[in-house]
């Protein structure tokens, strides 16, 4: 059986960055509200290109000293643009400047946006654009919220609000918006009318600023609910700008909320909001929210396939600002909910159609929703070993079957859902609509591959490795179309993006790619870098080619591939961002105490994942600048796979010439930073070296292959035709470099010996 089998399932120029929107808001064509509940306009720290007319600023060098009153900072200042997104731990986040916040415990599941000060970030500032031509009364209304619980009640969290006309000159301060401790643990809201002077103008700016507080003692707090309307000199009443679910919105959630955002900060009195559906009648709920947003919880969960309509009634919304006005009509609305579907298979590990699948598999079974299984709702039937028993456990999601005993090297087996058996838990119970058949095949045994190999010393060893994983398949690193077939892979129609997007597959969805460093998911192809859209994945050489090949993908007149450049044993898809942050930093651990606003966190994919914004929690975390004294810690669930994409390109490349005759480097893996140094550009060197080698082996040691690793390298594989012995073999590791040779075999699932 061809290693080939394991691609049957699988589906197979740089833009430039727009940092930020630094449109002005028109007022005359609607208010600018903002309350942050979309978390996808902010989701890349510095990038502000998603949210209209708005950006933060971290304020450095405005002022030299803690606890400065922010009414007296009137400059603009040269400041950096920032943002630090996708936050989840506002109360331990110690960095200062602007951050996203939306997730933790301290936010109530109400995003926001906020600023500290904290060392250089001296007086952190939201930014806000508006034209008021055509504007006479112009309205500012917000909210202060203290979303960090550790610093209440201390020498407190200034905040001001700042206008200024135009995009030079310094700012004024606006009337009665100073707060002098908004860390009191309370929502502070604040209604205002701008000066005159603000009125029918072209470029109107408007700022919060904070500054950093006394002693250090700084908090996070959000600005929300922002509301800025041009009356024309006439005081309005309230409108509904926006409603979540929208008007004749379909498939809504049933548990999900409802979410009204108003033109304006209001009072809600009374019945002001009725629900209605066609099965569940009239829904009782709660409300929660102040100024111009409400969120409305139905109790209890609405039932299936059924029209709501809601309502909100004119007379009991009344608006906060001069005279009180109260709605000039009823607002209705109405939505469906999500239809009562039949249960899925989501996906399989392995995948249908899979190849070389480790005798010693289990079996992963996700579906679509939570289901109840019943009997013999599983049968697995092999080629050679016949009908299967396996021990189900897990659900009511995603089931694991542990097959009684490893199945036999090279045979399919077939695996069969029973429709009938797999009912799901909500509504009316479903079935799954018809049984669901994946196959699989198994690994051949190994003994044919390693045979040669001696592992009596560590010198045997490694000569015979070097020899048996030498001269294998390079392809070119890009080659500018898609027409690869996975099934029978060749150099002429494949490059390296295509072992990748194979072998860094999410194995969740096999059109999607997952990368090595922030753990995201993406979509193959369409978010390669230099394609559109807000992320992007690379290829990250896990050996830096400045540390020892530099920049060469082709050197000869042939335009051969550069075998240590294109070697997808050391390359992995990476988050463009994450592999910037990296650059060409030694792996090492960036040590506690020591990463204070360098972690790159990452996102909760495959089951695992998720920064905590404390070391080292799920984070990746850098430390310094490129080059031999930087560090990069890679996240706990990929140490292990880096350690050993680094020790496999020690032994494969010792110098000599490969088979197309190009001259390769020798790679040495070393704890000796000083010679960890950058190769010219263009020229093939003698040596490269890459560290640290004493916290690789302890990676390698702490984070054993698992079977998305093993999986990785027989895909690898069967490009390449060489494999990664490490990942085979680990304890080779101890004989190579620890002179420990002669220790048991401790991973044989891929059946390798």
């Amino acid at each position: 059986m061809s290693f080939s089998r394991l691609f049957l399932a699988l589906g197979i120029v740089a833009a430039a960055t727009a940092h930020a929107d630094t449109n002005y808001h028109a007022l005359s064509g609607g208010p600018f509200v903002q309350n942050w509940s979309n978390v996808d306009l902010i989701t890349t720290d510095d990038i502000w290109s998603g949210v209209p007319s708005m950006e933060g600023y971290r304020g450095d060098n405005l002022t030299p000293n803690q606890g400065v009153d922010p009414r007296t900072i009137l400059a603009f200042g040269a400041s950096l643009l920032d943002v630090n997104a996708n936050r989840t731990d506002p109360s331990a986040f110690l960095t200062g400047g602007i951050s996203e916040v939306q997730g933790g415990t301290e936010i109530d599941g109400n995003p926001v946006v906020g600023f500290q000060g904290s060392n250089t970030a001296d007086a952190p500032f939201l930014l806000l654009r508006l034209n008021t031509q055509g504007c006479g009364l112009i309205n500012v209304s917000y909210l202060l919220r203290d979303i960090d619980t550790a610093d209440n009640a201390v020498a407190g969290q200034p905040v001001v609000l700042q206008a200024r006309v135009g995009e030079s000159g310094d700012f004024s301060n606006v009337a009665n918006t100073f707060i002098q401790a908004a860390n009191n643990g309370a929502t502070s809201n604040f209604s205002v009318s701008l000066d005159s002077v603000f009125q029918n103008q072209s470029q109107v700016q408007l700022r919060w600023l904070t500054t950093n507080a006394a002693a250090n003692l700084d908090a996070l707090i959000g600005i929300d609910d922002i509301n800025v309307s041009c009356g024309g000199g006439t005081d309005l009443p309230p409108t509904v700008s926006t409603t979540q679910p929208a008007n004749l919105a379909t498939n809504v959630a049933r548990d999900a909320n409802i979410v009204v955002q108003f033109s304006e900060p209001v009072q809600t009195n009374g019945t002001w909001f009725a629900l209605n559906c066609a099965s569940s009648g009239s829904v009782a709920f709660t409300v929660s929210g102040v100024g111009s947003s409400r969120t409305i919880d139905p109790t209890p969960t609405l039932a299936f396939d059924e029209q709501c309509a809601a309502t909100i009634t004119a007379a009991n919304v009344v608006d906060l600002d001069g005279t009180a006005n109260a709605m000039a009509n009823d607002f209705n609305f109405s939505f469906a909910t999500v239809a009562d579907l039949a249960p899925t298979v989501a996906s399989t590990i392995p995948v249908d159609n899979a190849g070389s699948v480790p005798i010693g598999t289990n079996i992963t079974v996700n579906f679509s929703e939570p289901v109840t299984t019943s009997g013999s709702w599983y049968q697995i039937q092999c080629s050679v070993s016949g009908a299967r028993t396996a021990v189900a456990s897990g659900g009511p999601t995603s089931y694991t079957l542990d097959i009684n005993g490893d199945l036999q090297f090279v045979e399919n087996c077939v695996v069969t859902l029973e429709d009938t058996l797999i009912v799901d838990q909500d509504g009316v119970a479903n079935a799954m609509t018809s049984d669901y058949v994946f196959d699989f095949t198994t690994a051949m045994s190994g003994a044919d591959y390693y045979s040669s190999v001696d592992p009596t010393n560590a010198t045997t060893l490694r000569t015979t490795l070097h020899a048996l994983i030498d001269d294998h398949t390079a392809y070119r690193y890009s080659i500018g179309t898609n027409t690869c077939n996975l099934q029978a892979p060749s150099t002429a129609l494949c490059d390296v993006w295509d072992i990748l997007e194979a072998a860094d597959q999410d194995p969740a969805n096999p059109t999607r790619v997952l990368d090595v460093y922030r753990n995201r998911s993406y979509a193959k192809i369409t978010d390669r870098s230099g394609a559109t859209g807000p992320t992007t994945y690379n290829r990250e050489h896990t050996w830096p080619n400045s540390l020892g090949f530099n920049d060469l993908s082709g050197v000869d007149t042939n335009n051969n591939p550069y075998s240590p450049y294109v070697d997808a044993h050391m390359l992995y898809a990476s988050a463009s961002d994450y592999n910037s942050n990296r650059g060409n930093k030694p792996y090492d651990n960036c040590g506690a105490g020591t990463c204070a606003g360098t972690e790159n966190p990452t996102d909760i994919n495959n089951g695992g994942g998720g920064g905590t914004g404390s070391y080292p929690g799920e984070s990746n975390w850098q430390l310094g600048t490129d080059g031999n004294t930087g560090s990069y810690e890679v996240w706990r669930a990929r140490k292990g796979d880096m350690a050993r994409a680094i020790l496999y390109m020690d032994v494969r490349y010792e110098g000599g010439t490969h088979a197309n005759s190009q001259p390769e480097p020798d790679l040495i893996v070393t704890n000796n930073r000083s010679l960890i140094n950058n190769t010219p550009s263009g020229q093939v060197p003698t040596q490269g070296y890459m560290g640290v080698l004493s916290t690789l082996i302890a990676w390698h040691l702490a984070d054993p292959p698992n079977a998305q690793e093993i999986l990785r390298n027989e895909v690898v594989f069967s490009f390449q035709g060489n494999r990664n012995p490490f990942i085979d073999h680990p304890e080779w590791v101890a004989c190579l470099w620890q002179n420990q040779c002669g220790l048991p075999e401790t991973v044989f699932a891929n059946g390798f010996e």
